[in-house]
């Protein structure tokens, strides 16, 4: 898979949780300070419940992405757009037996700030999106990996 993401991609023991049976994965990709971009491959429960400091913004590249988000279980598809806000509890996983594969950038509130000219962080109500500018946009911000 490293190869499919390209030759900049980093695999390490930190970062590549790699289970050769299933093959589930985390590959990080090199990214700037304050932004971190990685691909994932799941099967069953990935992620307990948990929280970030930065947004965590991706998209849903094959499989059913599930995961509990603001008391309620969400369900994102492939092509849809995944938004979570910092600080918000969240768990994760596959819908299906088939696992799920996406693609995801932790984007620091500071770096939305120092773009924003005085204007208050973006606020997304929903956690699924189905916009394909936004999956479009984030696809060519994550497509380098």
């Amino acid at each position: 898979m490293a190869q499919a993401l390209g030759a900049e991609a980093k695999q390490g023991l930190e970062r590549s949780c790699a289970d050769a049976a299933s093959g589930d994965r985390i590959v990080s990709a090199p990214g700037g300070l304050g932004l971190e971009r990685i691909e994932a491959r799941f099967h069953g429960n990935a992620f307990e419940p948990h929280r970030h400091d930065t947004y965590a913004i991706g998209v849903t590249l094959q499989g059913v992405q599930r995961f509990h988000y603001r008391g309620a279980l969400q369900h994102s598809l492939p092509g849809q757009a995944i938004v979570l806000h910092p600080d918000e509890l969240h768990d994760g996983g596959a819908g299906t037996e088939d696992g799920l594969r996406y693609r995801i950038l932790y984007l620091e509130p500071s770096l939305l700030l120092d773009c924003l000219d005085g204007e208050p962080l973006p606020f997304v109500r929903d956690a699924v999106v189905d916009d394909p500018r936004l999956r479009d946009t984030l696809l060519s911000a994550l497509a380098p990996l």
